[in-house]
């Protein structure tokens, strides 16, 4: 089955904690849950595992994070994880374009959405406009560089893609204009939109773009 996207995990934890749903388990599981957490098949049904519609479901904790989750983002018991999860973000239901996918690349900035070559060209001269508009303002932020992260949305980065111009660390308050202004076309056009730090998003759109057959020029 096709997927509209392309995915690289970022090890976020977003997918375990946002409490955007169930996770659901088979009976037949538990034993091998609970050998992998070192407890008795009892205590791990107890803590961990609650009932509802007559199925079984892994609890979460009260901020809505998976109470298997630990502190560094990974599964306590990754090696034999539920179906439902080593299955995402292949889900069925993320197979079409829809509220489903919307809600899921939402949290997850690992699920990367890539126009058409025709939207793209359309809208792309358009950040290149805002590019221009505030190069003027642009400027080394100095707290930015120094914690290493640097910042841009997915419609900065098809454009440094496509036409090699880049917009570099703008001035406040003009970067929240520019951000504005970025979602405002995003949402008008129905350019898929994402924020990420610069490195990595940079590098989940070029693997995308590759996939689709290479970045649209303007």
């Amino acid at each position: 089955m096709e997927h509209p996207f392309h995915f690289n995990c970022h090890r976020c934890g977003n997918c375990c904690r946002v409490g955007h749903g169930h996770v659901w388990i088979d009976a037949q599981d538990v034993d091998a849950m609970a050998e992998e957490k070192q407890m008795t098949s009892a205590a791990f049904l107890q803590r961990f595992v609650y009932g509802k519609d007559g199925r079984l479901a892994l609890r979460e904790e009260p901020n809505g994070a998976c109470a298997l989750l630990d502190s560094d983002n990974s599964c306590s018991i990754y090696e034999c994880r539920p179906q439902q999860c080593s299955d995402f973000p292949y889900w069925p239901q993320l197979a079409v374009t829809g509220d489903a996918l919307d809600m899921a690349s939402a949290y997850c900035p690992g699920i990367q959405r890539f126009p058409s070559v025709e939207l793209a060209q359309v809208v792309l001269p358009q950040v290149a406009e805002l590019v221009a508009k505030y190069g003027a303002h642009a400027a080394v932020d100095d707290d930015a560089a120094q914690q290493g992260e640097r910042w841009g949305t997915s419609l900065e980065i098809d454009l440094f893609l496509s036409s090699g111009v880049e917009l570099c660390n703008v001035v406040w308050p003009h970067s929240q204009q520019l951000r504005s202004d970025l979602e405002e076309i995003a949402a008008s056009s129905g350019y898929p939109y994402s924020v990420s730090p610069w490195a990595r998003l940079l590098s989940d759109r070029k693997s995308g773009w590759h996939e689709l057959g290479g970045v649209p020029k303007i």
